[in-house]
């Protein structure tokens, strides 16, 4: 009853480590001196150990890097800032 207890707490533990690029493709907004609103600033690390494997690309980068259709997941990492155009 013990082992089963554990088990049901560990998973749930373990799943929530994993990197979020074991599940989808992720594409992170970034761009050098972007303004950001309604949140703290990013920090580009912190984000490249939250989401290992993440393509990150600028406002020009942008398109192409959502234009595949294996982009599962897209991080505006400014707050209610996001780039207009794109």
């Amino acid at each position: 009853m013990a082992q089963r207890c554990v088990s049901r707490l560990l998973v749930p533990l373990v799943l929530s480590l994993l990197p979020v690029c074991s599940f989808a493709r992720t594409v992170v907004f970034w761009q050098s001196g972007f303004p950001s609103a309604d949140s703290p600033a990013s920090n580009k690390a912190e984000l490249r150990a939250v989401f290992a494997g993440a393509e990150f690309a600028n406002a020009a980068g942008l398109p192409g890097a959502l234009a595949t259709a294996d982009t599962d997941l897209l991080v505006l990492p400014y707050g209610s800032a996001w780039p207009e155009a794109d």
